[in-house]
């Protein structure tokens, strides 16, 4: 009896030795829990919005093109540009075109007369002759710059039966023309013609 007492005794102290010991070892995870530091707040990064410039093309103020001239390039005349160097083809009789001048500035206005000077003129029309006038290059090649107007009426015209008398003027703007040498040709009889020269406005001619 008294051993079994004993035992029994011996048994509720392991119990109570190993209650408490799971209690002692229980508390310092629970406080190690408790004293865990909570985990700092992820900061918000910003999201970062592309900025988008819009680059406005300068303004183009719209301005007035030059008007065309008839020929390429300027061309140079490698003569004088003293009437004296204007030297007419006479198979083309210039006689029949007379001309206010034979040397012209650019911007100047040429005018010339279509002139019964005999039969090289019979089959033009006196009140309309028709005429074309075209830029002669250095090397042959005739441009045609202008031509005459069907419609246009003149101050004078060709009495078929009176030497001297004339039709005209005619006239040519010069201003979209480059310097160079011209050529007058009736399209009407037997094709008469005559040559002139513009030049540019900084030549200057020695008297």
């Amino acid at each position: 009896m008294t051993a079994l007492r004993t035992i029994l005794f011996l048994m509720l102290v392991m119990v109570i030795l190993l209650v408490v010991a799971g209690c002692e070892s229980q508390e310092p995870s629970d406080a190690a829990l408790t004293s865990t530091t909570p985990p700092h707040p992820l900061t918000k990064i910003s999201t970062r919005q592309p900025t988008i410039t819009t680059i406005n093309p300068p303004a183009v103020t719209p301005g007035n093109e030059p008007e065309p001239v008839p020929v390429a390039s300027t061309i140079r005349e490698s003569e004088s540009s003293s009437p004296a160097t204007v030297i007419q083809p006479g198979t083309y009789h210039p006689e029949y075109i007379r001309m206010d001048a034979i040397v012209y500035t650019v911007g100047e206005v040429v005018q010339f007369y279509l002139v019964n000077k005999g039969p090289d003129i019979h089959g033009c029309d006196y009140s309309h002759p028709a005429y074309t006038i075209f830029h002669l290059s250095p090397d042959g090649t005739r441009l045609k710059v202008s031509s005459y107007d069907p419609n246009r009426s003149y101050n004078m015209v060709i009495s078929g039966d009176e030497p001297g008398s004339a039709t005209g003027p005619f006239s040519l703007d010069t201003r979209r023309l480059v310097p160079g040498r011209y050529l007058i040709r009736f399209d009407c009889g037997n094709n008469v013609s005559r040559d002139f020269v513009i030049q540019d406005r900084s030549v200057v001619i020695e008297p």
